[in-house]
């Protein structure tokens, strides 16, 4: 796997990647379920802090992850507050997604080989890392591009046993680095959405406040 995970660091930009410590990445999101589209942006900091605004119209979306801790708005939008359990895990895991393809670097020595999974008309290079007991992240690269083209985060406690899955296109490099702008998602298997990037700050200044909704 070491040379799989060479290979594909250095699709996505080489010793380049080790500079960037943030992105901000701004774009449009089509909802399925409220069969509505609404503007995205999602702000990171490696390897663990997060920050997601959705804005649909009167009812906003917005996360927030700081090393452990997560606060999210509530169904309506109209409120935020702390959350644990599997809402926060879920944000870990989202985390975990957004630091593709520097978790590989990162986590190196607990990457493992899976079985191939065919994801259009390719067959892929499947790979996980385990984040913690019940969080799994599952990667699965174009053996010919070194891409990562899928992506499974798994969700399996003793209360909660779900999936969250997203395919990557329209790669597009952005000062060097390599990054999907087109993203589609699932979660327990029903399509949730499409997500398209249109523009990607790197290293923006961040802190603290950033992550946190106080």
């Amino acid at each position: 796997m070491d040379r799989l995970v060479n290979r594909i660091l250095d699709a996505y930009g080489g010793e380049r990647l080790d500079t960037i410590r943030t992105y901000r990445m701004e774009g449009t999101v089509k909802a399925k379920m409220r069969q509505t589209e609404g503007s995205m942006v999602r702000l990171f900091a490696r390897p663990d802090r997060l920050y997601v605004d959705l804005a649909y119209g009167a009812n906003p979306e917005r996360r927030y992850l700081d090393r452990g801790r997560g606060w999210r708005t509530d169904p309506s939008g109209a409120g935020i507050k702390e959350v644990g359990g599997h809402l926060l895990k879920s944000m870990i895991l989202q985390a975990a997604r957004a630091d593709i393809p520097w978790i590989l670097s990162e986590r190196r020595e607990e990457v493992t080989q899976i079985p191939a999974l065919k994801v259009g008309d390719r067959m892929t290079i499947g790979m996980q890392i385990i984040l913690e007991p019940g969080l799994i992240i599952r990667l699965f690269a174009d053996p010919k591009t070194a891409r990562i083209v899928f992506s499974q985060a798994i969700l399996n406690t003793e209360t909660v046993k779900t999936h969250f899955e997203t395919e990557y296109s329209d790669f597009k490099e952005v000062d060097g680095i390599l990054y999907a702008h087109h993203e589609e998602n699932w979660a327990s298997g029903f399509h949730t959405g499409t997500t398209e990037i249109r523009k990607i700050t790197l290293n923006p200044e961040t802190g603290p406040a950033d992550f946190r909704p106080f």
